[in-house]
């Protein structure tokens, strides 16, 4: 590095030296490096360049005097955002960068959409003599811009909404209410293109249509396999084909179930759907309650409390019974197996929070070892927590005066499982920071529910 620096010579040193200029005006200077955005900048479709092309980010305006053979290189540092809070590192040819390598920086923050997204970059100059480079001035970049980009299209189509449909073509296909219709959370579906329905099914077979395949079935009888959407081997998970190779989605019980697609990755899921998995082992003498569940608060997690100091064995079921789908643990640890062989959920007796996620068909879980009250209206203020003590059934209770302010709700002295929400008669984990009054409670933290975590506040006398 240092003997490359040797290679640069100020203009005071260098007299006979030109400045390299060109007629556009700078855009910005640094260490006597002017330099102006690329021509092809603003608004770029990759879709109307050839794939080998060269695009100009930059270009150099004016330099410091150099010794021959020396001249001014980049690197471009692209991000998703103005922030530059994660940037991809490329560097430049003549301040140019390929078609292929911007594409493949698109993909890397925005996925597989066809849509156009802001790309920022900014450059770092650098005096190389073509093996060395020498930044020219450690740490420092010029130029930010921002390029709305159009990437290469992989033409991948994802629709608004799908639809399950029974595989039988000659049965209701043309009548709406017979759809089951998947829909995501809404906004721009490649950004979203997780799609999802519950439905109560029919013993059967079953697959997807789009839209704008439904409409060409409907209007190509004896052909509809070629417009169909269904699994590349029949099963309940796997990958989605289209045409006359997609398989079945095979029901062999009717029940309630819940299809989760992907329709960017063509993956999907259809699972036993219930709301609430029931909790039953040793600690219960195996005998199932209505009142003993954990809960899918988030699609696909279902989590809740279990209190297991009597015992050291759980199983998770659909139903308050053994006729559902039954989980329990795999041949690995963490692995959730819905086999009839499948073995209990070992643990010490203790109170556990359980984290279930049937679709990946894996769980974990936490031992409870203390929940108390923190936030600035505590005595301990947002330093500590003040504990609640257990009074059994998923129960803790104290007596606290707190001061005009907010609280939280904490596990184990510790923001790894913390409730807040908007009220404490509604809050859940991770929830907001909730507001009291000044006064001395009777504080009580019932978490039996898991699809209402609530705490009531009663005022001392």
């Amino acid at each position: 590095m240092s003997a490359l620096a040797l290679g640069f010579t100020a203009c005071d040193d260098y007299d006979e030296a030109i400045p390299q200029h060109n007629d556009q005006a700078p855009i910005m200077e640094l260490g006597g490096v002017k330099v102006a955005a690329g021509a092809q900048l603003g608004d770029l479709d990759l879709n109307t360049l050839d794939a080998d092309a060269l695009i100009e980010l930059v270009k150099t305006v004016e330099t410091p005097a150099l010794n021959e053979g020396v001249s001014v290189a980049y690197d471009a540092e692209i991000a998703a955002d103005e922030n530059f809070s994660e940037v991809i590192n490329e560097r430049l040819t003549d301040g140019k960068i390929s078609v292929s390598v911007l594409d493949a920086c698109f993909r890397d923050f925005y996925g597989k959409t066809p849509n156009a997204k802001d790309l920022y970059v900014r450059f770092v100059p650098y005096f190389t003599d073509g093996k060395s480079f020498v930044p020219v001035k450690k740490g420092e970049s010029l130029l930010t811009t921002k390029i709305s980009l159009k990437p290469v299209d992989l033409g991948i189509v994802v629709e608004k909404e799908y639809y399950l449909v029974d595989a039988m073509f000659d049965e209701g296909w043309n009548n709406p209410e017979k759809l089951i219709v998947l829909k995501n959370n809404g906004g721009d579906v490649y950004d979203n293109p997780d799609f999802e329905a519950t439905a109560e099914l029919a013993a059967g077979s079953y697959q997807l249509m789009s839209p704008s395949g439904l409409q060409k079935a409907l209007a190509d009888p004896g052909n509809e396999f070629n417009y169909a959407i269904g699994p590349k081997e029949v099963g309940m998970s796997g990958v989605l084909v289209e045409g006359s190779e997609a398989k079945v989605i095979n029901i062999t019980m009717a029940g309630p179930y819940k299809l989760c697609v992907n329709m960017l990755e063509k993956t999907f899921v259809m699972s036993p759907y219930a709301p609430k998995l029931y909790y039953v082992g040793d600690f219960s003498a195996w005998s199932h309650k209505e009142t003993n569940f954990i809960y899918e608060r988030n699609s696909g997690v279902h989590t809740g409390f279990v209190d297991m100091l009597k015992g050291t064995q759980v199983k998770f079921s659909t139903k308050t019974d053994w006729s559902g789908t039954n989980y329990g643990a795999g041949a690995a640890d963490g692995v959730l197996s819905a086999d009839g062989a499948a073995g209990n959920i070992t643990v010490t007796k203790g109170i556990y929070y359980f984290t279930l996620e049937v679709m990946k068909s894996s769980y974990k879980y936490t031992e409870i070892t203390s929940w108390g009250v923190i936030g600035d209206a505590t005595p301990k203020g947002w330093d500590d927590d003040t504990e609640l003590t257990y009074k059994g059934k998923l129960v803790w209770e104290g007596e606290m005066t707190l001061t005009d302010g907010k609280i939280k709700f904490r596990a184990n002295h510790d923001w790894a499982i913390n409730l807040g929400g908007d009220s404490v008669d509604d809050m859940w984990v991770d929830g907001k920071d909730i507001s009291v009054t000044a006064g001395t409670y009777k504080i009580t933290l019932d978490l039996s529910a898991s699809d209402n975590y609530k705490a009531t506040l009663t005022p001392v006398k």
